[in-house]
């Protein structure tokens, strides 16, 4: 059974995409054979679990703490923001052609 913070994502990559980029980052559980310690050749997993970093549980804590941030600036300002520059950026790509 997956502990509940493999079920933690920050983003959905579909599997065309997973099958053309490689990680930056990855952990020792996104190779095939993770307990083979000593062969060098890293094998990546054919799964999501390609993606998975070794420290899953910093990353929530961080993202924890983003939310309560935005929360504190408040969700509906952060909206409202948000479509005031889009708008702004789709009004001035107009103007520019």
């Amino acid at each position: 059974m997956a502990s509940w913070a493999s079920r933690a994502a920050f983003v959905y990559i579909s599997r065309s995409l997973q099958e053309r980029i490689e990680p930056k980052h990855t952990g020792w559980l996104s190779v095939e054979d993770a307990w083979n310690l000593i062969d060098f050749k890293l094998v990546y997993k054919k799964t999501p679990k390609y993606f998975r970093g070794d420290n899953e549980l910093s990353g929530i804590h961080v993202m924890d703490a983003s939310l309560k941030l935005l929360e504190e600036f408040g969700f509906d300002e952060i909206e409202e923001r948000i479509l005031d520059n889009s708008e702004y950026f789709i009004r001035r790509l107009k103007e520019i052609g």
